[in-house]
């Protein structure tokens, strides 16, 4: 609702309007700095993610990146056609959120 007020900011008291502008300019630079601490690689000695919760995550020992689920301390990774279990992973992120449709 307050961003539909923003958006549509003709509708505001013209002496008002450079305020909520600069507000919506706050908003905008809050949200993006926010996404992207969201989206940095968080090593597993820092945390872990939340148990069952779809991540991407880092095995070196493989060099490559998987799809993967932390519960009760292990690790289960979707590689090709099968699932790995309990290999060594150093980092993980959380999967990105879908394009929006325009």
């Amino acid at each position: 609702m307050i961003q539909d007020c923003i958006e549509n900011a003709t509708t505001i008291d013209p002496e008002t309007l450079p305020i909520v502008r600069q507000l919506r300019n706050e908003l905008a630079r809050v949200t993006e700095k926010s996404d992207a601490t969201k989206r940095r690689w968080i090593p597993c000695s820092e945390r872990l993610p939340e148990p069952g919760k779809s991540v991407l995550v880092w095995c070196p020992e493989y060099k490559n990146t998987y799809c993967a689920y932390h519960r009760n301390g292990t690790w289960f990774i979707f590689c090709d056609s099968y699932v790995l279990v309990n290999e060594r992973v150093d980092c993980w992120i959380p999967v990105p959120r879908p394009q929006k449709e325009e």
